[in-house]
């Protein structure tokens, strides 16, 4: 598994979060194995304990992690076929249709003015932007262009692997240049080390603002469906 991180996972955008599911959820039971004695009885077990622990959806990324690593132990000849082979998804995923009211995107935006730096800031950015949590989680002051008023998305940070040029508004540009600069990351209290408590300060803003069942990736369909409703 350390092989398949070094050559493959870490070449790739979800490279981290892929590390972070063996180290998490795989590797406290199956590292004394050997590769070849993982049965497919041991992956629909891995994936039981994980759904029943009710983290269905994390079982489904469980299992598409430990595929990738399989099949890529059967491209390499380290295996002849993968105990994968025949899995199904442990759980059912609904595509999400929610869009936050002008109402509720108020009270959010209002919730991370009082959170601040660096989660509340992150929100604020991604409402003025609608880019992703992980791009806008990621930016550099070194892909800012103020004078120009653009922000350059590099092609390894951006979900289809190609560079990206965002055109930032006013206030965007007014919410960047107020911000401390404490390293080369924007958002980080180091400059160095991205932000990680997404979990418990989501949790936080939705306490304070009152509105619930919503992920930080509606913030973009919200911004895509209020451009369109103007126009």
């Amino acid at each position: 598994m350390a092989e398949f991180i070094a050559r493959h996972a870490s070449q790739n955008r979800t490279g981290a979060e892929t590390a972070r599911i063996f180290h998490r959820e795989v590797l406290p039971h199956w590292a004394s194995w050997t590769v070849g004695e993982v049965r497919k009885r041991d992956v629909i077990a891995l994936l039981d304990r994980v759904r029943e622990r009710g983290s269905p959806i994390m079982a489904n990324r469980v299992l598409a992690a430990v595929r990738r690593f399989f099949n890529w132990c059967v491209g390499r000849g380290i295996l002849e076929i993968s105990p994968c082979s025949g899995i199904t998804a442990p759980a059912r995923e609904q595509p999400r249709h929610r869009v936050l009211s002008d109402e509720e995107l108020s009270l959010v935006l209002e919730a991370a003015r009082q959170i601040s730096f660096p989660f509340g800031s992150i929100v604020k950015v991604l409402a003025l932007t609608g880019q992703r949590r992980d791009e806008v989680g990621r930016m550099a002051w070194e892909h800012l262009d103020f004078s120009r008023q653009l922000w350059v998305i590099p092609g390894e940070h951006a979900k289809n692997g190609r560079p990206h040029l965002v055109q930032l508004s006013a206030p965007v540009l007014a919410l960047l240049e107020g911000l401390p600069r404490t390293g080369g990351l924007v958002f980080s209290g180091d400059g160095k080390t991205l932000f990680q408590g997404y979990s418990k300060a989501k949790a936080r803003l939705d306490r304070l603002s009152g509105v619930s069942d919503w992920t930080l990736h509606d913030l973009r369909r919200t911004v895509v469906s209020g451009m369109a409703r103007l126009g």
